[in-house]
């Protein structure tokens, strides 16, 4: 039960970290936009580079959080693991699993998400 709750906490804080991303690609876009309607095309490419350059520093810090932050249960063995990074971020995934291969059975399966 005290698991759910870590977890339904740790789903919160990243859709609140997701949110305040989304806030500030309007606000950056609808400044570009301002910029582009004034005739102002060197701010405006300019505030398209920082623009990409802080949404990509965002989701990198949002992705080591979540990564740093879940573990995986393999369905077939109940064998709890962290997978390597690059297999997290390019895996299917529905909302609360991700198919991967456990290290212990070494089945790929849906794996239940779970906090560390």
């Amino acid at each position: 039960m005290n698991n759910e709750t870590r977890y339904k906490e740790l789903t919160r804080s990243m859709w609140k970290l997701s949110a305040v991303e989304i806030a500030v690609e309007l606000i950056g876009m609808t400044f570009i936009a301002y910029c582009i309607i004034n005739k102002m095309n060197t701010t405006a490419y300019i505030s398209v580079a920082v623009l990409v350059v802080i949404l990509v520093a965002m989701s990198v810090v949002l992705l080591k959080n979540y990564y740093q932050k879940v573990a995986y249960i393999c369905p077939n063995c109940d064998y709890k693991f962290v997978p390597k990074l690059k297999k997290f971020m390019f895996a299917a995934h529905t909302p609360h699993t991700r198919r991967l291969r456990c290290p212990n059975c070494h089945k790929k399966s849906y794996c239940l998400e779970t906090v560390r």
